[in-house]
């Protein structure tokens, strides 16, 4: 990536008719000249200044300093800003895209509906900044600080970040296609995110709520789910192999074709939910409640559990010397 040097603009001293100089401090003339221009910046320094709307395109920004500017909607597309600080800034709607964040300081900014896709960020500090509803899209938070950020909205489809926090608010957040294995979310509130296909294998996502959200395709292989309500989600083609899965409500949830193969869904609320034609080869199904769940063409071997009771297990594979009749399924295999 090429940028632009910087230039640092000449002072023009202009004398009155009493000798005296017309101009303004040196630092202010610089200063005004900069803030005109797209293509140099002359200063180190741009605390607290009011930059809306201004354009930094194609430029090197170096370790430059907008703490406390205001910057809302102003371009920074494919500008260097390594090692710059914008912390506490106002950054609503700004273009980062394509720009270079290597250990750039975002702490405590404001990046509501910001542009930041397609981005390099390896040691960017975002910690208790506001990203909701930013555009996220394919870029790479696996080396950078996002603790305390606010994600709520945003759109990480394709995204590669470790997610640590509590209380994680990740409502109407778009996590398609994206890889977020290893996350600690712990009581999160996924309501109406857009989870489909994500990745959030071996997580710990226990007490969390998904009320709404688009699951198909959700991996979570040997994450922890326990005590989290799942109720009514399509999780068609779902991977929660292995999956610690206590006590989780999936009343009414679509498991079409989803892997559950040795999850532990002891105390589980499975009734009604749709497991058809799913993988619970070797899965702990004790003290689950399976009343009205559909089981048709389900692999079931090995599988263990207390009762079936009003189970649909229509073509379902049991295991060996299970006893329909006596489990009292509501159809049997």
């Amino acid at each position: 990536m090429k940028f632009q040097s910087l230039l640092v603009l000449p002072i023009v001293v202009v004398m009155t008719s009493c000798g005296s100089t017309a101009n303004e401090s040196k630092n202010s003339r610089v200063k005004n000249a900069a803030l005109s221009s797209t293509t140099s910046l002359a200063l180190d320094n741009y605390d607290g200044q009011n930059l809306v709307t201004r354009t930094f395109l194609d430029l090197d920004l170096t370790r430059k300093s907008f703490v406390g500017a205001k910057l809302r909607s102003a371009s920074f597309h494919r500008s260097n800003l390594e090692g710059a600080n914008f912390t506490n800034a106002e950054l609503t709607g700004a273009n980062l895209t394509k720009t270079f964040l290597y250990k750039t300081n975002f702490s405590g900014a404001n990046l509501n509906n910001a542009e930041i896709g397609h981005v390099y960020m390896e040691g960017a500090n975002f910690t208790n900044a506001d990203l909701s509803y930013a555009n996220l899209f394919n870029a790479d938070l696996q080396f950078s600080n996002i603790s305390g950020a606010n994600l709520r909205g945003a759109n990480l489809a394709t995204a590669l970040a470790v997610l640590k926090a509590s209380n994680f608010d990740a409502r109407n957040t778009n996590f398609q296609d994206g890889y977020f294995g290893a996350a600690s979310l712990e009581i999160a509130d996924f309501s109406n995110a857009n989870l489909q296909n994500a990745d959030f294998s071996k997580s710990k996502l226990n007490q969390s709520k998904f009320g709404g959200a688009k699951m198909s395709g959700f991996k979570a292989s040997e994450s922890d789910l326990s005590d989290s309500n799942l109720a009514g989600v399509n999780l068609t083609g779902a991977y929660l192999d292995s999956a610690v899965l206590l006590r989780v409500n999936f009343s009414g949830a679509n498991l079409t074709g989803a892997n559950l193969y040795k999850a532990n869904l002891n105390g589980a609320n499975l009734s009604n939910a749709n497991f058809t034609n799913a993988n619970l080869f070797s899965s702990d199904l004790r003290n689950a409640n399976v009343n009205g769940a559909n089981f048709t063409g389900a692999r079931l071997e090995f599988a263990q559990a207390v009762s079936f009771a009003g189970a649909n297990l229509s073509n379902a594979k049991m295991p060996d010397g299970f006893n329909c009749k006596k489990s009292k399924a509501a159809k049997c295999p």
